[in-house]
């Protein structure tokens, strides 16, 4: 069976309710981790808010290790 990843870990907050706040105030990553702290913790969850806002999906497989080493950088 296959790992979905489909929160901040750290903070335990959905990518559904990040989605949701993104689409009904329009503000990006940084809007995000300034909102709900996702991203300041371990940032594994980076990558996977940026598939977020880029694709709409809220629930994604284990991204490769080239698209997760970019983590910090947002």
């Amino acid at each position: 069976m296959a790992v979905k990843v489909d929160h901040c870990v750290c903070f335990d907050v959905t990518f559904s309710v990040l989605k949701e706040y993104a689409d009904e105030t329009g503000c990006d990553l940084d809007g995000l981790t300034a909102r709900f702290g996702c991203g300041r913790g371990c940032a594994l969850c980076i990558p996977y808010i940026r598939k977020m806002l880029q694709t709409g999906r809220t629930s994604f497989e284990l991204l490769p290790p080239d698209e997760v080493q970019d983590k910090p950088d947002r």
